[in-house]
């Protein structure tokens, strides 16, 4: 997905690409800002822009608050009602109605497979979250 302003406000830009994970760049004033080295590469490559207009400002997160425990993910499952064999896909952040979930249920429903679970874990967007519980229970 690919959305351009023609406004001098920053324009973000949406990129998939093979073999890297969706990333996003920023323009703004004849420099584009990518999140990733493999956006840069693919901005250069694939857009042909130059070099030297791309700057490359990685995303951070604290890792140390991501670490893996085997004691949490039982939990996690116990909670939930997860099995051991189930396969988790995770949503983690700000669900807002921009970024569109009711795409991942309705993903869930076509895939028809009940050893995957969808997980989402965050904040919603007001009225937003009323939405989505009806979505998901009208899914199941």
């Amino acid at each position: 997905m690919v959305y351009r302003n023609n406004k001098k406000k920053p324009t973000v830009l949406g990129l998939l690409f093979e073999g890297s994970d969706p990333s996003a760049a920023l323009i703004m004033e004849g420099k584009i800002i990518a999140v990733v080295e493999d956006c840069k590469k693919h901005l250069i490559d694939y857009f042909k822009i130059s070099r030297d207009r791309i700057i490359v400002n990685n995303l951070a997160v604290e890792t140390s608050l991501f670490e893996f425990s085997p004691v949490g993910r039982k939990s996690i499952r116990k909670k939930y009602g997860i099995d051991e064999n189930e396969f988790i896909l995770l949503f983690a952040g700000l669900f807002t109605r921009r970024k569109r979930i009711e795409l991942y249920i309705d993903m869930m429903k076509e895939l028809k497979n009940d050893n995957i679970r969808l997980l989402l874990v965050g904040t919603f967007d007001q009225g937003y979250e009323k939405e989505i519980h009806e979505l998901i229970n009208k899914a199941n």
